[in-house]
């Protein structure tokens, strides 16, 4: 299957992948689709900064193919004394950013201020709970509609946590 950006989730994840039967929740549709891509358009037209600390934009290489994908992920922990930004695969571990990065594919992170290569890490189970929990309890109503939107709770048995570091 090619990874065509036209069909890829905020995430990154793509309807085919959501469909094979997986634990990933509701399929997105055209709309939800097209909606969650609209974002990448701010940071080609160097407006990020509209985006807020909340979001940043992971520029990828394909794993298969060594294409490069952009994907707008939601912020889920930012360490303001360093320079961590911890992000959630939404839509499960089979995302194509996060299998992208897995395969070694991080290339760039573009926050509302700058871009930086980024140094990946994938948070351990105890840490990824910690860090949720308090997201949940920080952001009740955007977790809720999140769950919604995705068909999956916001735990981490449903997601993997990343932290993207800047060298």
């Amino acid at each position: 299957m090619t990874e065509d950006a036209s069909t890829k989730a905020l995430d990154g994840s793509n309807t085919k992948a959501t469909a094979r039967g997986s634990t990933s929740g509701r399929r997105p549709g055209r709309f939800k689709l097209a909606f969650q891509r609209f974002p990448i358009l701010f940071y080609r037209l160097g407006l990020g900064r509209l985006m807020g600390k909340h979001h940043l934009l992971l520029v990828h290489r394909g794993r298969k193919s060594g294409r490069l994908y952009r994907t707008v992920l939601e912020v889920i922990a930012h360490d303001e004394g360093g320079k961590e930004w911890i992000v959630a695969t939404m839509w499960g571990v089979e995302s194509d950013w996060y299998r992208n990065i897995r395969a070694g594919g991080a290339v760039a992170v573009q926050t509302s201020r700058h871009s930086f290569s980024p140094e990946v890490r994938i948070l351990a189970a105890d840490e990824a709970s910690r860090v949720l929990a308090v997201y949940v309890a920080a952001h009740p109503r955007w977790s809720r509609v999140g769950s919604r939107y995705t068909g999956r709770q916001f735990s981490t048995d449903a997601m993997s946590l990343v932290g993207l570091t800047e060298p």
